[in-house]
């Protein structure tokens, strides 16, 4: 048993645009229990126990005052680099979470034109931007001397083998984004599984089950050479799809922690 993050799409005729809590755990709980051990076929099975956030609580963010948002419990984000942030940025005080002043909150769901994919990545850049600073302008947290690799030549930052340059001086985040050529973009590690807008539940069983046609028929020359590779390419393929095709602008995006079987 473990931990598994699994994503769910809400058409939007189910939630008629109020994206609220208890619409949001109403249709959650009707769907799953077509996958909990509790009420499920044997057949259908997947976990026995689910939450919505959890331990991904804060995945995704919004900008703040975005409407149609399901805000996180802990209201905190769920990634590992906003301990860096904060200590950057924040003096070491959790949030708030600025990219110059614009404010991210972090949320578990949100209808899809709510939520600022972008935001983690963002945030991430900042970050590193905001870090480079500190040490052009010899903040004291850093000690008196320049960590090992950086060097300051006629007012700008350089550092690296190559002792590239990478902050000048009095840039600002936007110029020294499009002067690197900085992309953001869906920052969000691919799910264990995902829940269609249908309610069917996707992992990369799917490609085994169609292995497993093609060995009943006997055209074993059809099977890949290495199956659990192709397995898990098969899936990320189709998940990639179900984001930017099947799950519409004015439909809900849910994350869930749910209590998976192997």
């Amino acid at each position: 048993m473990s931990h598994k993050t699994v994503y769910m799409g809400i058409s939007a005729n189910k939630l008629k645009g109020d994206v609220c809590l208890e619409n949001i755990s109403a249709y959650v709980e009707k769907t799953m229990k077509k996958y909990v051990e509790e009420t499920a076929k044997e057949e259908n099975i997947k976990c026995d126990w689910y939450v919505i956030g959890g331990r991904w609580e804060g995945a995704v963010g919004a900008v703040k005052g975005t409407e149609n948002v399901l805000l996180t419990e802990n209201g905190l984000f769920a990634y590992q680099l906003f301990d860096q942030y904060d200590a950057i940025i924040n003096n070491g005080q959790r949030g708030p979470y600025f990219v110059d002043d614009v404010e991210y909150i972090p949320i578990n769901a949100g209808l899809k034109k709510a939520i600022a994919w972008d935001a983690i990545s963002r945030l991430d850049q900042y970050k590193t931007f905001k870090f480079l600073e500190l040490v052009l302008n010899r903040d004291p947290r850093l000690g008196d001397s320049l960590p090992d690799g950086y060097e300051i030549k006629n007012g700008d930052l350089y550092a690296g083998e190559d002792k590239s340059l990478f902050l000048k001086n009095n840039e600002t985040f936007s110029e020294w984004v499009e002067r690197l050529g900085i992309q953001f973009g869906r920052a969000m590690m691919p799910p264990d599984a995902y829940i269609d807008t249908k309610g069917v539940w996707h992992d990369d069983n799917d490609a085994w089950a169609e292995f497993e046609k093609i060995v009943m028929s006997g055209r074993f020359e059809d099977l890949p050479e290495n199956q659990e590779e192709a397995a898990q390419q098969a899936y990320l393929e189709n998940y990639e799809k179900f984001m930017d095709e099947e799950l519409k602008d004015d439909d809900c995006f849910v994350i869930l922690d749910c209590h998976c079987f192997p």
